[in-house]
């Protein structure tokens, strides 16, 4: 997700809580988040849609607003 930097600087959800919501179940959600921000790796449409849920909008305004 591209626009993952641009939606943890505009949200007022922590980048550790973001980390949360993405890897629930990693014992280094932190770690892992890194590694999507960097391009190591992308995410799954349903943490994505964990995310917007989290944060109160739609998936498409994840790629569209951010």
């Amino acid at each position: 997700m591209k626009n993952l930097q641009s939606v943890i600087k505009t949200s007022e959800v922590s980048e550790h809580e973001i980390a949360g919501i993405l890897f629930p179940n990693n014992k280094y959600p932190n770690h892992a988040l890194n590694r999507v921000i960097k391009g190591e790796t992308e995410l799954k449409y349903s943490q994505i849609a964990s995310l917007a849920n989290r944060l109160d909008v739609t998936v498409e305004s994840l790629f569209n607003n951010a």
